[in-house]
This record gives structure tokens, sequence and C-alpha cells, in this order.
């Protein structure tokens, strides 16, 4: 039987979309060692300093031809720079700052002029439909010294990042107990327990695309693909008089959270809301896709069309200052 396959590039993985007879699958495999921070099939590393990080960032502008922020990548041009795509993308993840929509509020105004959605991308508050009340501070469970190592290096990630940063007490503030969850990459994620905060917090039902939606898409013949957005809570900032609310305590230090944190209440519908004009553009020029907070389902007829998709997505996310 014979194979065709094609790679197309989204977040750290080299997305593989394959057709194989009449079925089509997608296949991932890494592309950059998060260990080493090198870049698979190369000897190179990429720096740390920020000075470095910039002349790597002007380097590989210039050696995709001066794509500007891969506006005009097309699909005729795509595979001969998948290299520099790859580490251009991988470039900005490692420069990403929490918060970092809000900083391209211009752009999002061309892309939407709900008002909802322009109030998330400057600082989102906490709705509240009681004011949050602690009487006493919750019993942080136990760890064991490999937890507490993974936790100490999450939090040092976040520090990095912004997503939280050490503050002292403040009259109303409300702390959290923390717990640990594996990801999918083998990798941890620290998260609030945010329960009893949440029941203060305003809950609005939403619907949001399943499952059974992206099935219905489906033809026959046709090629898929992914695009993930990295970090895609802690893109959007929270409002800095909210941030006392979503605190937490490690080995004697007091942490607070900058932007969405995962367990927030309000944040999957807002997220959701946040990426309907994103997604509504490719849609508008005939693309087929669905999206779930940082995960979309993109669809093509043929390998040109999904190829075609997933440009169309990267630019749109990469234009509203997402990382993919």
């Amino acid at each position: 039987m014979q194979t065709n396959h094609k790679e197309v590039v989204t977040k750290e993985t080299l997305v593989t979309v394959e057709r194989i007879g009449p079925r089509t699958s997608v296949t991932k495999r890494p592309v950059i060692s998060k260990a080493t921070g090198e870049i698979a099939g190369t000897s190179q590393k990429i720096q740390n300093s920020p000075s470095a990080k910039r002349r790597r960032g002007q380097e590989l502008n210039a050696n995709v031809n001066g794509l500007a922020n891969l506006e005009t990548l097309q699909v005729g041009n795509f595979e001969s720079h998948v290299e520099d795509i790859k580490q251009l993308l991988s470039l900005k993840i490692q420069c990403f700052k929490a918060g970092n929509i809000s900083t391209f509020y211009s752009t999002w105004l061309e892309l939407t002029s709900d008002p909802e959605v322009l109030y998330t991308v400057q600082d989102q508050s906490i709705e509240f439909t009681t004011t949050p009340y602690q009487d006493q501070v919750p019993v942080q469970k136990k760890f064991s010294a490999e937890e507490s190592n993974i936790i100490q290096c999450e939090i040092n990630k976040l520090l990095q990042k912004e997503v939280i940063k050490s503050t002292s007490y403040e009259p109303g503030q409300f702390i959290s107990a923390i717990f640990l969850r594996p990801k999918r990459d083998g990798t941890h994620r620290m998260i609030l327990n945010l329960k009893k905060l949440n029941e203060s917090v305003k809950y609005d039902p939403f619907k949001m695309d399943t499952l059974w939606m992206v099935i219905r898409m489906m033809k026959h013949n046709c090629y898929m693909a992914s695009v993930d957005i990295k970090d895609a809570y802690y893109s959007v900032p929270i409002a800095d008089t909210d941030q006392k609310y979503l605190t937490f305590e490690w080995r004697g230090i007091l942490y607070k959270f900058t932007c969405f944190p995962n367990g927030l209440a309000l944040c999957p519908r807002k997220f959701t809301k946040l990426l309907k004009p994103v997604y509504c553009y490719p849609r508008k020029k005939g693309h087929l896709s669905s999206g779930c907070i940082d995960d979309s389902y993109l669809q093509g007829d043929g390998y040109q069309d999904c190829l075609a998709n997933v440009l169309d997505t990267t630019k749109l996310i990469h234009w509203g200052s997402y990382f993919i």
C-alpha cells in the first residue's frame, strides 16, 4: 500500500500528516530537546541570555528571507523554510512572558470590537458573586522529596516567565493549596486548588466545540492537523487588584499568579470567547477548523488545503501574540 506523508510544524512538535490508502492519520514527534535546548538534526544550542536571544531572533528572521512574523509565509515556500521556522517559533516560546497579549491590544482592536474580549486582553478582573472570605489558610498536603523537587522546579519556571511573583500579606487576600498533575509529555503542572475560591466566582454557562462536532466535520480521504497554543492561559493577564486572590505559600514564601491560572472557574469561558475572533478569520477563508482551549483541529480536502489551513491559523494565532 502506497503511503504519502508530509510534515507540518506546530509548537514543539513536528506534526506528520499521513494519507494511507483511504485513511488519514496524524502523528507527532519531538523536534526540540527540552533537557538540552538542542534542535533535532543539528548540534546548535540556543543561548539563554537575552542579548543572544535577540541576536538569534534577528538571524532567524533573516534566514527565512525576511518573513515578518511569518506573515509572508505561503504553502509554496513553506517546506524550504521548515528548519528556520521551527527555530524561530522555539525561540519565541523561550522568550515568553505572562500576560503578553495585553501588549498587543492595538492588534486585537483589528480582530474584534467585542468589549468583553478587549477587556480580557487588557487585564481580566475576577467576577465574584460574593466577596471571598477566608478565616483560615488551608492545610497543605505533604509532598515526597521527589514531588517537592518537581514543585520547586515548576515554581522557578513560573517565576522566570513572570506567571507568578513573590508577594507579601495583603488585606483580603485568599491563599490556596497547591497540587501536581502529570502532563502528556511526562512533565508536571502545578495547580492551585481553587475549589473554595470558585464558590464565590461568577459562572456563566457556555458552549465549547466537542469531539462529536469534529467527527461530523471529517470527510473521506481528508487531511488533518493540529496547532497547539503554548502556555495558553498564561498569556492572559489578571488585574493587579485581583491577584491577591490567587496566592499560595511554598517553603515560607508567598506567591501570587499574575495571569490566568489553571483551575479558576471563569477561565475556560473567557479563553474560549477570546479565541472566537481568532478562528473566525480562517473560517471566512473557507478553512474547516475547531478549537478547544489550547488545542485545535484543522482539516483540508488535500495536503495543500490542510497546510494552507495550518499556515493561516498559525499566522493569526501568532499575530494575536500567542505562542505555538
